[in-house]
């Protein structure tokens, strides 16, 4: 400021006079020097009118510092004006790039994503080498919005840039974070982990305890997804220990005590309640900040008259509410709705625990199937495609030696091998789901479908040296439904690999007994304990890695399950940590009635 008086920069007097006071306010010691500063402020761009828009600029970021947002975008309303009017254009970008910031605090993705979009054109000259940083922002805004195939491809373009541009740069660290948590999202665990552990160690470094505590949340959900509970415990719980407690840290607090509220409700009911109790709390103080500043938002838009050269005009509805209004009665009624809703949320969860959810056990077993349908489309369907385009794209470029493509063709065959088999059961799931679909009778031989799904298997057994041995070859007369009982056998075995060690055997054997004919599927894999392999059977849970890291969504079992008892059979298994699994399906062998799916 002394230095500017004593240059006489007008220029650098009003913003500086501005900023002051935006470092008063920070110290909670605003008094009549802030006025005075100011009016100071006000009084020099009124008597320098080419300085107005800067004027503008200045007072919209010390209303944005001060959380002030209404009155933030009221300033950058008149700035963007001023520029349009008066120029220079380029300051356009920095306006824009403001009202990103100030709907973005307001949880307006979209808005904030129209406005960086209008602020790129702009700032093509003035970035220079922060072009890292706005597809960071950019990308955030994409994932925040829920749009997450463009917030991967900005956040990508942004790790990029900070590599290029200014290679052991820190701030790498936030497009990294970012990516583990769109990865999440888009179900790629594998990367997503690797991500968020890599962004743990890097908020580290740069003491960035939010930072941490966002990626240990992530890891926490990861963790929980991939089944590894006591992991995803650990690692909500150390998220808690960073948090201080102040407003933007309570996104992350409530994210993990949501976390350790599924982790125990299945274990412990009585630690769920406290958790689920402290997420309520937080979720509705959350929200009330929330809804306070969309309550405040500013719609404005500017237009210019079409029939005449008129001076673009300034329009804007308010629709600006005092925050302070009934704040009192508000706050006890938030506080009485809080407590009614733990109230309730505790009966419930300790109705739930007591009656094991008899009454609502259709409807989650539903939900689950159709979010694994709903996974597999976004996510299993689409891994193996994206990965046979990029591979195929990386010869075509000469990015990959023909050696190097053998290596990976195996790993792509066992890849689209999965690929179809999902694909084959989910056409199933969904014909099985028509309204007055019955199974078909067609009589067959047993024996031709178990070889056919010998024979269609064999190539992806091969890739772990993995030898199928079938140790009967008794004739059996069938008639039920082919392409149910193709499925069966198809999914199961396809398990037994997956799980099977490289030089292992998979045994398959059948028999007639009576009127029904047993099909035994036995692997010497990696096995499970009797509890995983009971959830798996009775609630849908997310089946585990395969030997060589294939990953399942679940769903091929729970169909499994569900076409035996459609053709009236009944399946049986049995399993062994590190000793393998045995299925058992037993299946009349005439259709005695067509009983619906």
């Amino acid at each position: 400021m002394r230095k500017a008086e004593m240059e006489e920069s007008d220029s650098v007097i009003m913003s500086v006079s501005i900023l002051k006071v935006q470092l008063i306010e920070c110290e909670g010691e605003s008094d009549s020097t802030s006025q005075d500063l100011l009016k100071r402020a006000a009084e020099i761009a009124e008597a320098n009118p080419e300085l107005k828009g800067d004027y503008y600029r200045s007072m919209a970021w010390y209303h944005y510092y001060q959380n002030r947002l209404p009155k933030s975008i009221e300033h950058n309303l008149l700035a963007e004006q001023f520029y349009m009017e008066q120029g220079p254009e380029s300051s356009l970008g920095w306006v824009y790039y403001d009202f990103a910031s100030a709907y973005e605090d307001m949880n307006d993705f979209g808005r904030s994503i129209e406005y960086l979009k209008r602020a790129k054109p702009y700032l093509l000259e003035e970035f220079n080498e922060h072009w890292d940083d706005f597809y960071n922002r950019l990308g955030w805004a994409y994932f925040r919005n829920g749009q997450m195939d463009s917030a991967l491809v900005a956040i990508r373009e942004s790790e990029r840039l900070y590599r290029e541009a200014s290679p052991g740069n820190p701030d790498i660290t936030f497009p990294i974070g970012n990516l583990g948590l769109i990865y999440k999202e888009l179900g790629e665990w594998d990367s997503a982990y690797a991500y968020s552990k890599r962004a743990v160690k890097l908020f580290n470094d740069l003491n960035h305890d939010m930072g941490v505590a966002e990626a240990l949340n992530n890891l926490g959900s990861i963790s929980l997804e991939m089944g590894k509970r006591d992991s995803a415990i650990a690692f909500f719980d150390a998220a808690l220990d960073l948090i201080n407690g102040d407003f933007m840290e309570r996104y992350e607090e409530m994210k993990a005590q949501r976390g350790l509220y599924e982790a125990y409700k299945d274990h412990d009911p009585q630690q769920a309640i406290e958790h689920f109790t402290c997420y309520s709390e937080l979720k509705t103080a959350i929200q009330s900040r929330t809804e306070a500043l969309k309550a405040v938002q500013v719609e404005a838009e500017f237009y210019q008259d079409k029939h005449d050269d008129q001076v673009r005009q300034l329009k804007y509805e308010s629709q600006l509410k005092s925050l302070e209004i009934e704040q009192q009665r508000d706050r006890v009624m938030l506080a009485t709705s809080a407590l009614v809703i733990m109230a309730v949320v505790a009966g419930l969860i300790f109705f739930y625990w007591l009656q094991r959810r008899k009454m609502i056990h259709s409807l989650e077993e539903s939900n689950a199937i159709n979010r694994r349908i709903i996974s597999m489309i976004s996510h299993d369907f689409r891994r193996p495609l994206n990965n046979v385009k990029l591979t195929l794209e990386l010869l075509q470029d000469g990015d990959m030696e023909m050696s190097e493509f053998l290596i990976l063709s195996k790993d792509l065959y066992r890849q689209n091998s999965d690929l179809a088999l999902m694909f084959d059961s989910f056409v199933g799931w969904a014909i099985s789901q028509r309204d007055g679909y019955v199974p078909a009778r067609i009589p067959f031989k047993w024996s031709d479908v178990v070889e056919e799904v010998i024979s269609i298997s064999q190539p992806l057994a091969k890739l772990k040296n993995i030898r199928i041995k079938l140790k009967a070859h008794s004739s059996v007369q069938v008639e039920t439904d082919r392409m149910a009982a193709s499925l069966i056998l198809r999914n199961l075995v396809s398990n037994a690999i997956k799980y099977s060690h490289h030089d292992s055997i998979v045994e398959i054997d059948y028999i007639q007994e009576n009127d029904v004919v047993r099909t035994t599927i036995k692997d010497h894999g990696i096995g499970m304990s009797q509890d995983k392999l009971q959830r798996i059977l009775t609630t849908g849970d997310r089946s585990i890695m395969g030997t060589d890291n294939e990953y399942g969504a679940g769903l091929g079992l729970r169909m499994v399950i569900k076409y035996v008892r459609g053709i009236g059979g009944v399946i049986e298994a049995d399993s062994e940590e590190n000793k393998g699994t045995t299925f058992v399906i037993s299946i009349p062998v005439q259709l005695n009635r067509p009983d619906e799916f």
